[in-house]
């Protein structure tokens, strides 16, 4: 008689314990699951993020003339600065602009329409550190096209 009651609470236990393992497992197998399609969307939607790029454009001139620089702007319109002669360094961000984004710069002394001493342009992506992708020394204009 005692060997039978070991023998049921034995059963019981095992029955018990197949049963805690089933549910172990179904909960184990559907988090995996639901990791997996979490996982799976949260790439998708980083695609889906374009980079964003700054441009600067720079120019350097001389000191002693005016300034007349042409540029474009996000916009993709043409920005005119006249600048004053005591001014050597003269620089303009634009953006946030896209790939594809054609950058182009003109500079020349107001009175003579000569070149400046240098034109540059920068472009940062996504926030980081700006890279010279343009220059040019006593050249007029510059163009650079983002890709």
């Amino acid at each position: 008689m005692l060997y039978l009651c070991i023998y049921e609470w034995n059963v019981v236990i095992l029955v018990f314990e197949n049963k805690m393992k089933r549910v172990y497992m179904n909960r184990l197998i559907k988090s995996l699951i639901l990791g997996v399609l979490g996982i799976m969307t949260m790439s998708c939607g980083k695609e889906d993020i374009a980079d964003e790029y700054f441009v600067r454009y720079v120019a350097v001139a001389n000191g002693q003339s005016e300034v007349l620089i042409n540029y474009t702007n996000e916009k993709n319109e043409n920005v005119s600065v006249q600048s004053p002669a005591n001014f050597v360094t003269h620089e303009y961000t634009v953006g946030p602009v896209t790939v594809g984004f054609e950058a182009k710069m003109e500079a020349t002394y107001s009175e003579s329409g000569d070149a400046l001493e240098l034109l540059m342009i920068e472009v940062s992506k996504n926030g980081g550190k700006y890279e010279k992708k343009q220059s040019g020394e006593k050249c007029p204009s510059i163009i650079y096209t983002i890709e």
